[in-house]
């Protein structure tokens, strides 16, 4: 087992709630679960498949697009390279 595989999920969901959080809900402590079903894809892209950035940031425009139906935005955008650099890091940092 490498150690990738035994990446944190804990800490994907951090980052997409502090990072990407494309509805806005960081600061409902209620909403804490809200990105959970997205953490298991990422999770498994990151230590499985060997995602690279631009796979990341498919995935997570997919989700805004497709499956929460916002509209695109230019702060949309940083946000999810921000978060994608963030989930890229991870796997640096345990290399």
């Amino acid at each position: 087992m490498s150690e990738v595989d035994v990446l944190n999920p804990d800490l994907i969901r951090k980052i997409l709630m502090d990072e990407w959080d494309p509805v806005g809900v960081r600061d409902n402590p209620e909403a804490q679960d809200e990105y959970d079903e997205y953490v298991s894809t990422a999770h498994r892209m990151l230590t499985k498949r060997g995602a690279d950035a631009e796979q990341l940031f498919a995935f997570l425009q997919w989700v805004e697009a497709d499956q929460m139906e916002l509209p695109p935005s230019s702060e949309a955008l940083g946000r999810r390279w921000q978060a994608v650099d963030s989930l890229i890091a991870l796997t640096r940092v345990l290399h």
